[in-house]
């Protein structure tokens, strides 16, 4: 996507817009040079959402917690 710009190196994808929580999606890097490009390994992540907020307060329980 910017191999028009070499001084890129950083890239963010945001996928809140259009991405579909649960699917899973994946990823690779290719770099240029002069003598050509390299693919790094295929990372598949899956997009999560945040979970519910607990209806009750989490608590220590002592006896059972160390």
């Amino acid at each position: 996507m910017v191999d028009s710009d070499p001084s890129v190196h950083v890239h963010t994808v945001d996928m809140s817009a259009d991405g579909v929580v649960g699917r899973i999606y994946k990823f690779k890097i290719r770099t240029y040079n002069v003598v050509g490009y390299v693919d790094s390994n295929a990372l598949s992540v899956a997009l999560a959402s945040l979970p519910s907020k607990p209806s009750t307060v989490p608590v220590s329980i002592p006896s059972g917690t160390n």
